[in-house]
């Protein structure tokens, strides 16, 4: 393969992430106003998460919940062994729990079922777009 057709090929690449990131930030705003919430917040990293989990839920201890497992996974994800092995495997569980949870409620706060939570978990990019752009999405509250 010529160096000419691989930096073709990654100039393809390049543009179609930029494209696909540009949608995503588009969807992700979207969802922001279809909820009422202003749509800037969408690009605020963390804060993001944040407003995202007020929308889906109405108490915010979810979100603290999985923040403070992603932080002791991130703690001590370096540790095997001991009690910190399973420190470490306990908080990923429960942060792989919790975004489950997440994503089924986020689902049915658009006025979609568990499926469609389930389908987000494991295609959140996809699902971001659907929830963004799709006419049939429309806010419903936290579904508590």
């Amino acid at each position: 393969m010529s160096t000419s057709a691989i930096a073709a090929a990654l100039g393809a690449y390049t543009l179609f992430i930029i494209v696909l990131l540009i949608l995503l930030v588009v969807a992700y705003w979207k969802m922001f106003t279809k909820a009422g919430i202003a749509g800037w917040k969408s690009l605020i990293p963390l804060y993001n998460v944040y407003i995202a989990f007020k929308i889906a839920w109405k108490d915010q201890t979810a979100f603290w919940v999985w923040l403070a497992a992603n932080v002791v996974y991130g703690l001590f994800r370096d540790h095997e062994d001991g009690v910190s092995g399973v420190i470490t495997i306990a908080a990923g569980i429960l942060a792989l729990v919790w975004w489950m949870r997440f994503c089924i409620r986020q689902a049915k706060s658009y006025g979609k079922g568990a499926g469609t939570g389930i389908a987000a978990f494991f295609l959140p990019n996809i699902l971001t777009l659907y929830y963004g752009f799709a006419s049939s999405c429309t806010y419903a509250g936290p579904q508590d």
